[in-house]
């Protein structure tokens, strides 16, 4: 298939291009190389074999141009995103720009016949905190934060377009990923640094607040089978993960770290949601469990490669600033 990855040499992106490549697919890909995009997140091999475009999905002069060139993709996957909370509360407006207008924009290119099918990366975010219990695909969207008002306000445009315009479009919103070359702000990357450095893991509040983890490898897999699922229709998929307080996860790192806990809890975040817990059995029953990969495992496979990758570790918290 040809295939264009929007967001494509961010944390996510670059992991599904790498697959992609690997299955023979023709990948294309849009960046806008902010902070936590870099063609250094792609392999050499796979850098040969990609074509790569310097475009922000909301500028929809520089898109219209693309997609008049580029020819018609068989699918569209968009990873092109703001996705950090805290960067979302002190400035909401790209959020906004990037996350809601680049979508929109995207899906009117879709109805306009520049791609055949569509895939919406979301988050389990999109729900808003939930105190027992577990959200399914047909619950009501509560966002609770700048980042994830904007992702489920793409959520509804995707929606209503494919209501308005019959047209094919999967969304997937899954739980918290981690693994190989995250942004240095994320809890994980960041934890490891900390641990490394001999300074302290700052945790929000108490440290209680629990998420859903999932290495990005098998989130890509799950990504993979709706790549090349033949029932084309528009669906919403929670993937779910193994859920942990913040502090037994950075309690989990110093352990496989062999470091004593040096932990310092912070004034809590703004609107900092306590819970966040989704029900994947519809995936699960149509494709099969997501998680492979052990959950100690991968976290360890992480925890190595951080240490083994000190050069771009040193360039991501430069990029921070950007």
């Amino acid at each position: 298939m040809r295939i264009l990855i929007t967001g494509g040499l961010g944390f996510i992106g670059s992991r599904l291009v790498e697959r992609l490549v690997e299955l023979n697919h023709s990948v294309c890909i849009i960046d806008a190389l902010t902070y936590a995009g870099r063609i250094e997140n792609l392999s050499h091999q796979t850098r040969d074999r990609i074509k790569l475009k310097v475009i922000d999905v909301s500028d929809i002069k520089k898109l219209e141009k693309y997609f008049n060139k580029s020819g018609e993709f068989d699918l569209v996957v968009n990873l092109a995103a703001e996705s950090h909370v805290d960067r979302s509360i002190s400035s909401a407006t790209r959020f906004a720009q990037t996350n809601l207008v680049g979508t929109v924009n995207l899906l009117n290119f879709y109805r306009l016949g520049a791609f055949k099918r569509y895939i919406q990366i979301s988050t389990d975010e999109v729900y808003g905190t939930i105190s027992e219990g577990s959200w399914d695909e047909d619950q009501a969207l509560r966002p609770r934060s700048p980042y994830s008002a904007s992702k489920a306000s793409a959520d509804l445009f995707c929606e209503a377009f494919s209501q308005t315009y019959g047209l094919s479009i999967v969304v997937t919103r899954c739980a918290n990923n981690f693994g190989p070359y995250q942004a240095l702000e994320k809890l994980i990357p960041k934890a490891i640094h900390s641990i490394n450095t001999n300074t302290s893991v700052k945790l929000y509040g108490d440290g209680l607040n629990i998420r859903e983890w999932i290495y990005v490898d098998d989130n890509i897999n799950a990504i993979l089978k709706l790549v090349t699922d033949k029932l084309y229709g528009s669906e919403v998929y929670n993937i779910g993960g193994l859920p942990l307080t913040n502090l037994e996860l950075v309690n989990q790192l110093f352990n496989l770290m062999d470091k004593p806990a040096k932990i310092e809890f912070i004034e809590d975040r703004l609107g900092h949601d306590r819970r966040y817990s989704i029900n994947d059995s519809k995936f699960c029953t149509r494709f099969g469990e997501p998680m492979t990969t052990d959950f100690t495992e991968s976290l360890n496979r992480t925890v190595n490669w951080y240490a083994n990758n000190s050069k771009w570790v040193a360039q991501s918290l430069k990029r921070l600033t950007l």
